[in-house]
């Protein structure tokens, strides 16, 4: 019977990983065709960027089903013209499942990290808009987690993106020891980057913790799915997900938009 486990375990982990394989190779696909086939006046386009962990990346967007990518695309789609934006925006992600903040630092000690290897280049390069997503994966009980996530919204703001912090997903119960970890993790987070979006203040650049995964998780098991090695969310999570990084991606949008009109409107 032990085998027999541990053979399941190891097929499980198997076909998680090719599962992930494959959708990082239809994501790249679409991602690819969508920034290729974009007008050539792209004056009026917009993107947003989710970046961080397998939250951003979420299983399933290469699919258009299950994936927080696509269904913030669909609702942008089919909200437009309730949501009052006037230009053409797109989301797309450089999430990484497995990845912490610390692999996204954006100072580089031993090399290039991941900031670097995306950050720097087409299509993430032109976002306007950055969302953060991280804590899935990270060692919460680190106390550099926190300083991480704040370097990396900072480093994003000065080179000019509006950017949202998600809050951290907490998959715990209240009687779980963890789940005051996750919350005290969470608080220092969210002092941190106060301070960020206090010193980006005076510029048009935004810094704000406006998505509350917390609240997702908190609305039960149904909207995770369990791994091996972690928990993400499954398709009724992404779809509550949505809705929420939605609100707040459309203030964020406006802001933007602001920005470009404002400069062309005779006064």
């Amino acid at each position: 019977m032990a085998v027999l486990d541990r053979i399941f375990d190891t097929l499980g982990v198997i076909y998680l990983y090719f599962r992930l394989a494959l959708h990082r190779v239809l994501l790249f696909i679409s991602q690819t065709v969508e920034y290729s086939t974009m007008p050539v006046s792209s004056q009026y386009h917009r993107t947003i960027l989710l970046l961080g962990d397998g939250t951003a990346e979420g299983i399933g967007d290469a699919f258009g089903h299950t994936g927080l990518c696509s269904r913030i695309n669909h609702l942008i789609r089919k909200e437009r013209e309730t949501s009052n934006l006037r230009m053409l925006w797109s989301v797309i992600t450089c999430g990484k499942m497995f990845s912490t903040a610390a692999d996204w630092r954006p100072t580089a000690q031993n090399g290039p990290t991941l900031f670097h290897r995306f950050i720097r280049r087409k299509p993430f390069s032109n976002a306007h808009v950055v969302v953060l997503f991280f804590g899935m994966h990270d060692d919460l009980t680190d106390q550099r987690f926190p300083q991480d996530v704040a370097d990396i919204a900072r480093a994003l703001a000065l080179l000019g993106k509006h950017v949202i912090v998600a809050d951290l997903p907490n998959v715990y119960s209240h009687k779980d020891e963890r789940y005051a970890v996750v919350t005290s993790a969470n608080s220092r987070m969210k002092h941190l980057v106060q301070q960020v979006a206090e010193e980006i203040k005076p510029s048009a650049i935004s810094v704000s913790l406006g998505i509350e995964t917390m609240k997702t998780t908190a609305m039960g098991a149904h909207t995770l799915r369990q791994e091996k090695s972690c928990a993400t969310f499954n398709g009724n999570g992404y779809r509550l997900l949505a809705r929420d990084v939605y609100e707040q991606l459309v203030l964020a949008a406006k802001r933007v938009e602001w920005s470009h009109w404002k400069g062309k409107i005779p006064l």
